[in-house]
Order: structure tokens, then C-alpha cells, then sequence
């Protein structure tokens, strides 16, 4: 593999073949992390209209542990996606890449493109990052333009824990060529013991919990409590990670939305096969490879990872002045704003007191209200209507301004 790296650039020429993606400028590619065989898949996005020069770059991860970022990219926030009703394959116009270069990555090693030998597969956040960190590196070799840019980590659900443990870590180490600005997390999962032990409270003033249940719930919470106290992972993982299937009320047929009464499964399905077709293989530069859009092996890897929390990582982040937005669908079950809420509220920080203070006011965009937020300086927690886990999903328009007050703030506040 010359230098260590495959790529497809594909602008607008035909004379490249099939190009899934013919109205942008794009690149896919692959990095080698060492010689054991793991590398990692990137496919990186310029920005449709260029608001300045450079402009930022925005890297979006999906969590699971194990999802593909594919799953950002074509049912949420890139610049194609799937229509979920009628499958159909469309240009979004509310891609996040319409005034930022975006970078979407398949990560840890064995997760979508990525590959993974073994002993080599990740079953921690120090894996997590010290591979990011030796990725973005020869990442920036290829680019060297990226260095020094402002530089934005985003995702949502487990990325709660890769983003904390990825922005913690490369503001330790302080190495000049990476700039980091903001953490825009979705539905974050940063301490899955808090969260979890507030799903009953949340079931329960939603009328999806009778007070029995409730009892029930608060008692199991508890026994998961005293597991969790022990210290070992073996004791506490069978009783508290799974937690949410257990208790997920039966009136909810979609555990990313109470309000829907469908599933994603033919969009994600969708997804899966398009990704996996030889031509769409051969166009991103890796046509000898399997694409699976959920790892079931890397999940299994990451068990031991369920319960250790990464509050500590985020408030460090958080005292740096890194900007954070925290943000969650209010129809979410799975990572509900009530744990999530309490994880800022939890956050160990100079302007902790003032953020617990601070009411929740409501964000309109031309007089239409699509969330509340509360804030102060840096840190920022938003509840989206009429959404679930998956907000870019439900919520497209609304994430697309949100990310455009996160990058630039000034040109946005006139209407919100």
C-alpha cells in the first residue's frame, strides 16, 4: 500500500466510473495504523459553499459500539442520504457539509470499511485514541491543509464516551497541528450507570411506567447500584448493560422513538446493501471488502467498556474552554434528556454552579420553536422536539442551523 494509504478523489468526472456522490467534491480512503494489519476508512467531504478560507472541518463518528459512520452520513446529516418512507437516494440539502469540509470515519478498527487483525481489535478508549491520534496524523500528512484548522468532533450516542476520551487526550498531548474547537454530541452516553438509573423516572412521567413499574425499575437500579460498587466488571455488566432492553416499556415499538410507531430497519437495511454493492465498493477504493454497517464483534469487544464512565474526560474538556453542546431528542428512550441533563449538571467545572442555575429558553428560528436550551459559557444543553435518538434524522432542517450556530455563532444569533 503506497505510503500507507488508498484513495479515490472523485470530482465531477465521468471518466472515473460510477460516482455515488456526483455533485460534491470527495475522497474516500484508507490508513494504515502499523503493520499488524488494522487500518481505518475516511471519507471526507468539501464544503458546498465555503463560508471562509479554510473553512472548518467537522468529523462526524457513530457509536453502537461498533456502527458505521455510514449511518450518520445516509440516514442523518451527509450529503446524500436515503429517504426512510420511500427509500429513495437523494442530495441533501441540509448536508453538513454546506459551509464545512466534513470528515466522516469508520472507528474502532473493524467498524464498517475499517479493518481489524487480531490480537489488534480495540476493547477500550485508549485504543480508541491513541489510533484516532496515529490516524489523524498521517490524515494531515495526505492533507496538510488540516493543520492548524478549527477542528469540530461530532456524533452521537456512544460517541459520548469516543469524543470525551478522543478530546481529552489530544489536548493532553497539545500538538500544535490539531485545533480543537467544539464537541457537538447527540444523544450522548457518557456515564451509562447515572443515565440508566433515571430511565425509570422517565418512563414514569411519560405514563409508560405504572407506579409499579416504577418501584420495580428504581429497586433493579438500585441492585445495579450495589453491583456497580463492587468494582468488578463481571459482577456489574450482567446486571446493569443491558438494562434497557429489560425495562423498555411494551408500548414502545421503536426504541430510538417513543413517538413512532416503526422502526429503522428497512432504512439501515438500505443502507447496508447499497454500501455493499460492487460498484459502490469499487468507487470508494475498497472493492475486496465486507461492509457490515453494525459490528456485532466489535460491541462484544467493547462490554467490558459499558460502565466506565467518561464524565471526568468530558468536564476536563469542558474546563479547557472547549465549547460543548450537548443535544437529545425529547422523544428519545434509549438516551433520554433526564440522564443526560443530569451528566451536565454532573460536570466538574468552574461555571458548574452557574450552568445548574440557568433555565432552558426557548430556540426559535423564524418564530418557529424546535428545542430549548440552557447554557452557560461553554457548555450548552439542548432538547430538540419531535425528536428521538436519531435527531438529523427527525430533526433535519433544525440540525443543520444548530451546527451553524455551534461553527458560527455571530451569524446566526440575529434569528434565534
Amino acid at each position: 500500500m503506497l505510503a500507507g494509504y488508498i484513495f479515490v478523489l472523485a470530482l465531477l468526472d465521468t471518466s472515473l466510473g460510477y460516482n455515488p456522490f456526483p455533485e460534491d467534491r470527495w475522497e474516500s480512503g484508507v490508513i494504515d495504523l502499523n503493520d499488524g494489519g488494522d487500518d481505518i476508512f475516511y471519507i471526507y467531504f468539501e464544503a458546498r459553499k465555503p463560508r471562509t478560507n479554510p473553512p472548518p472541518l467537522v468529523m462526524w463518528l457513530s457509536g453502537g459500539p461498533g456502527w458505521s459512520s455510514f449511518v450518520g452520513f445516509m440516514a442523518k446529516m451527509g450529503p446524500y442520504k436515503f429517504n426512510r418512507t420511500t427509500l429513495e437516494y437523494y442530495r441533501n440539502p441540509h448536508a453538513w457539509n454546506e459551509f464545512a469540509d466534513l470528515l466522516f470515519v469508520d472507528q474502532p478498527v473493524g467498524t464498517g470499511f475499517s479493518r481489524a487483525r487480531d490480537p489488534h481489535e480495540c476493547t477500550g478508549l485508549p485504543c480508541v485514541y491513541h489510533n484516532f491520534y496515529n490516524f489523524f496524523k498521517k490524515l494531515m500528512v495526505k492533507h496538510p491543509e488540516f493543520r492548524r484548522r478549527p477542528f469540530y468532533l461530532t456524533g452521537d450516542s456512544y460517541v459520548g464516551k469516543y469524543n470525551s476520551a478522543i478530546a481529552r487526550y489530544l489536548l493532553r498531548i497539545n500538538d500544535p497541528d490539531i485545533n480543537i474547537k467544539g464537541l457537538m454530541i447527540g444523544g450522548p452516553m457518557v456515564n451509562r450507570y447515572v443515565q440508566r438509573s433515571l430511565d425509570p423516572l422517565y418512563f414514569y412521567r411519560l405514563g409508560l411506567f405504572t407506579l409499579p413499574e416504577y418501584i420495580l425499575a428504581r429497586t433493579s437500579r438500585l441492585l445495579c447500584a450495589v453491583a456497580n460498587a463492587t468494582g468488578f466488571a463481571s459482577v456489574a455488566i450482567p446486571i446493569c448493560a443491558n438494562m434497557n432492553s429489560y425495562y423498555l416499556p411494551l408500548s414502545v415499538i421503536n426504541d430510538c422513538d417513543i413517538a413512532d410507531n416503526e422502526t429503522y430497519d428497512k432504512l439501515f437495511d438500505r443502507i447496508e446493501k447499497f454500501l455493499d454493492s460492487a460498484q459502490v465498493k469499487a468507487a470508494l477504493g475498497v472493492p475486496d471488502r465486507k461492509f457490515v454497517l453494525a459490528s456485532p464483534v466489535v460491541e462484544e469487544n467493547f462490554h467490558a467498556d459499558f460502565l466506565v464512565p467518561q464524565d471526568a474526560a468530558l468536564s476536563e474538556v469542558v474546563r479547557a474552554g472547549v465549547n460543548v453542546t450537548l443535544y437529545v431528542g425529547v422523544n428519545d428512550p434509549d438516551v433520554h434528556w433526564r440522564g443526560v441533563e443530569q451528566v451536565a449538571l454532573n460536570l466538574a467545572w468552574e461555571g458548574q454552579s452557574e450552568f445548574a442555575a440557568a433555565e432552558y429558553q426557548a430556540w426559535k428560528i423564524y418564530g418557529k420553536q424546535y428545542a430549548d436550551r440552557k447554557s452557560f459559557s461553554n457548555l450548552k444543553l439542548v432538547r430538540v422536539l419531535g425528536a428521538g435518538h436519531l435527531v438529523p434524522l427527525n430533526q433535519p432542517y433544525f440540525s443543520y442551523k444548530m451546527l451553524e450556530d455551534f461553527v458560527y455563532p455571530d451569524a446566526t444569533d440575529e434569528y434565534n
